[in-house]
């Protein structure tokens, strides 16, 4: 029951970016990005998550575009409080052309979004 309650309230919780930072081109493909924000109380228990299989996409012109693959680290929860993120994470560019495409709509166009896509793993302790 523990389990599920995290789970459910992890995918259901409101998630608050105060600056991401994609870091140095560490070649051709790939960046680090430093992530600033929080996740407002997101379980009402203790749990640990693990992510995988993020997929970084971007919209513009109307389409979902596939940019590229996202790992990050584990994150811990403390029960009812909120989950501050301080961490580097790691991008795979898949579609330099899109993301280039999808930086320059971050600069130009009033609203853009990006998309991260996933599997998510709760432990209870």
């Amino acid at each position: 029951l523990a389990t599920y309650c995290a789970d459910q309230g992890i995918t259901a919780a409101q998630l608050q970016l105060f600056h991401v930072d994609l870091g140095a081109l560490r070649d051709d493909v790939t960046l680090t990005p430093h992530i600033l924000g929080r996740v407002l109380r997101p379980s009402p228990v203790e749990a640990q998550i693990r992510m995988s299989q993020l997929t970084l996409a971007a919209t513009f012109e109307g389409e979902l575009v596939k940019l590229g693959q996202l790992t990050l680290p584990k994150l811990q929860v403390f029960a009812n409080e909120d989950l501050w993120l301080n961490f580097t994470s790691l991008l795979s560019i898949h579609n330099t052309t899109a993301f280039g495409l999808a930086g320059k709509y971050v600069v130009r166009e009033p609203e853009t979004s990006w998309t991260v896509q996933g599997q998510l793993s709760v432990v209870c302790r």
